[in-house]
């Protein structure tokens, strides 16, 4: 069953009612009339809406650039459509995955609570590790086809199809693959 897609406004004064988050994890601009000063002269212009692209951090996590401020995709998804009545600090990805951010997969969580929750996915990364042959990683490592493709065919995470791919996991079977 396909999850419908509900759009809302990012509660943050700083977008001012321009932005808006997706229960499936997108950010867009909204229509709107800005003014533009030119040669002395005010202009109105029409910005027509578009879902925003983002990049992926350096520690993983999808960020978007608003007004040359960088914001975290799941924390404004987060503070958008999730209350956080305890007022817990960090939101954690319940599967795991640094790139899903629907709402459904996301939770407020106390630092401790997210270093207890991340330490779990590093310790299903080994479980998964103790699964691969060394025919496998190299299969991998040459595999150009997207990370969620790979971890599916060879059931296990996105993250560790990445670790190996960057070197951090397996590193005496990938050293010299692909040179």
């Amino acid at each position: 069953m396909e999850e419908k897609e509900i759009w809302k406004t990012i509660p943050l004064p700083e977008f001012n009612g321009y932005y808006e988050a997706s229960t499936l994890g997108r950010i867009r601009s909204v229509d709107r009339v800005v003014e533009i000063k030119s040669n002395g002269k005010n202009y109105k212009k029409f910005l027509k809406g578009k879902i925003l692209s983002n990049t992926v951090s350096t520690n993983g996590y999808p960020v978007i650039g608003v007004e040359h401020k960088t914001y975290k995709v799941h924390r404004l998804i987060a503070l958008t459509f999730i209350d956080n009545i305890e007022n817990k600090p960090e939101v954690s990805h319940i599967n795991g995955i640094k790139t899903d951010n629907r709402v459904i997969n996301l939770v407020w969580v106390t630092r401790c609570e997210n270093m207890t929750h991340y330490r779990g996915v590093l310790n299903n990364v080994h479980a998964n590790r103790r699964r691969l042959s060394k025919e496998q990683v190299q299969e991998i490592m040459l595999d150009n086809r997207s990370l969620r493709t790979i971890a599916k065919d060879y059931n296990v995470s996105y993250q560790f199809i990445s670790l190996i791919k960057n070197g951090k996991t397996y590193k005496d079977l990938t050293e010299n693959i692909g040179k």
